[in-house]
């Protein structure tokens, strides 16, 4: 294995943190999107149920 010099550790380290956030936000934007989805049904459930 080549010795690497500190730039190219911190390198990817900065990466692999970059890419860790962006997955952890992606899991959150999915999980708000299922909560909004949600809310939307129970609106909606509400109107339906006035409606009748």
């Amino acid at each position: 294995m080549p010795q690497m010099s500190p730039s190219n550790w911190l390198l990817i380290y900065l990466m692999s943190i970059s890419l860790l956030l962006i997955i952890m936000s992606m899991i959150f934007n999915n999980l708000n999107m299922k909560n909004k989805l949600l809310n939307i049904n129970k609106i909606f459930n509400k109107k339906w149920t006035w409606k009748w």
